[in-house]
């Protein structure tokens, strides 16, 4: 789940086949098993076993909210092989973006398929063609942008990109969180945790009972931060260990 979500996140940036590359391609993402369970594998009468796949590969993704929803569905291209020395790339065979969590064909907004783009209209009127020439591994969150016809693409785009993901901090006595940094006014943690100082200075300014949660102290114990001119950091300490 969360690395979906993180990979969902990566398609606002266009930054969704390198990061599925880093991840072991798109055939790392797939279920190991059988495309279909049969009834005797389900009462545990046999074991699951993985099988040659008959269908397409295909990997898709998406999100549902009050606002909007959206998905993306990542595949190979068909048959011949692209004369390329990336033909592992996947492609984006399918966007979609609609009103509400869940997807209804009468509450599509834009759609995209292959390199068109269109914006959804009723059955009586044609569809209104953002683009026709949208890139194979390019996303039309991150490409294309239309606030006057398409502004809900914009909206999404940027409720993506406020997402906020801290799973891989480093821990170790080099890590970017320990080391005193140059900081500036910050609400917004950085990924790897460079400028928690800074935004922990900027809490404490904006919300100080945040802050003071933060470090497990109350108001009347001030938190353990350096500032030497533009370089802050903080000082590690812990209750109740007294060290000789």
């Amino acid at each position: 789940m969360y690395r979906s979500l993180r990979l969902l996140a990566d398609v606002a940036q266009n930054a969704v086949v390198a990061s599925l590359a880093r991840e072991g391609g798109l055939p790392s993402t797939f279920w190991a098993g059988p495309e279909t369970i049969a009834r005797g594998v389900r009462q545990g009468t046999y074991a699951v076993e993985g099988l040659a796949k008959r269908n397409a590969a295909s990997l898709k993704l998406g999100f549902g909210s009050d606002p909007y929803g959206y998905s993306i569905d990542l595949g190979y291209p068909p048959p011949p092989p692209p004369a390329t020395m990336f033909e592992l790339d996947p492609r984006v065979k399918r966007e979609c973006i609609w009103h509400g969590p869940v997807y209804r064909k009468a509450s599509a907004l834009v759609d995209r398929r292959n390199n068109f783009v269109w914006l959804s209209t009723t059955r009586d009127e044609e569809p209104i063609m953002l683009t026709q020439q949208l890139a194979d591994a390019d996303s039309m969150r991150a490409s294309v942008a239309d606030p006057h016809r398409a502004p809900e693409m914009l909206a999404v785009r940027e409720a993506i990109r406020g997402w906020r993901f801290y799973d891989q901090f480093r821990t170790d006595s080099d890590s970017p969180a320990r080391i005193t940094q140059i900081g500036t006014w910050t609400p917004i943690l950085h990924h790897d945790g460079s400028n928690l100082a800074a935004a922990l200075q900027t809490i404490m300014e904006i919300r100080s009972d945040e802050a003071f949660a933060f470090c497990g102290l109350s108001p009347q114990r001030s938190c353990p931060m350096e500032h030497c001119d533009t370089c802050y950091g903080l000082q590690p300490f812990s209750h109740r260990i007294h060290r000789r």
